[in-house]
């Protein structure tokens, strides 16, 4: 499961970054206009554009490497 995993990293990233849960079902123009097809998937944006994205459930460690990885290069 995803969200304890989510709420630990919104917990310890707070103030730095923003963490929003869509329900694709009742926001489906946003499903289609990211292409979001697999469940979950997680996505860093900056200044509107993706860094990172990903499909599928990570574990804690894995999922962090990959934030600060996508954080570490933001686009200009």
């Amino acid at each position: 499961m995803v969200s304890p995993v989510i709420k630990r990293l919104a917990g310890e990233y707070k103030g730095r970054i923003l963490t929003v849960k869509i329900d694709t079902e009742k926001k489906q123009n946003l499903a289609r206009q990211y292409d979001i097809t697999g469940f979950p998937t997680i996505m860093l944006f900056h200044k509107g554009k993706i860094l990172m994205r990903l499909s599928g459930a990570y574990p804690y460690a894995s999922l962090k490497q990959e934030l600060e990885k996508a954080r570490a290069s933001p686009p200009r």
